[in-house]
């Protein structure tokens, strides 16, 4: 009994070992993974940092500027004007009233057009397939 219970406490120890050392090998490739990130970031970084003159670092900042100010001033008004528009319209759909028998009408086209639709696809299917 005792040679069997030294061998229970053996092998859940060597399962143990098995699952640390597992562990510590992934912990290894994600340190590894990360450190080569971390080299080709700094390498990119420096390799943008070549050349750079206070007058080029200037010049890339007025451009962002510019840019910027651009989408402030004429592409961001355009599109609120836009939307402005779009929120107008859904509001007046919206303050129109609903007749029960319209809404029935235009469901029933609805049905008319998607049967009508499902036909043609289904004749131009075995049209196709002669």
């Amino acid at each position: 009994m005792e040679a069997v219970r030294n061998y229970r406490k053996e092998r859940e120890h060597a399962k143990e070992l098995s699952d640390q050392c597992i562990s510590q090998t992934q912990g290894l490739t994600m340190a590894e993974q990360r450190i080569q990130r971390l080299q080709r970031q700094l390498k990119e970084i420096r390799q943008a940092g070549i050349g750079a003159t206070p007058e080029g670092i200037l010049q890339r900042l007025e451009e962002d500027t510019n840019v910027s100010k651009f989408v402030v001033n004429e592409k961001l008004p355009k599109e609120i004007l836009t939307e402005r528009k779009k929120v107008e319209i859904y509001e007046k759909i919206l303050q129109e009233p609903v007749d029960g028998h319209d809404l029935e009408d235009k469901q029933a086209e609805a049905g008319r057009k998607l049967h009508n639709f499902s036909n043609f696809y289904i004749i131009m299917l075995i049209m196709n397939s002669r």
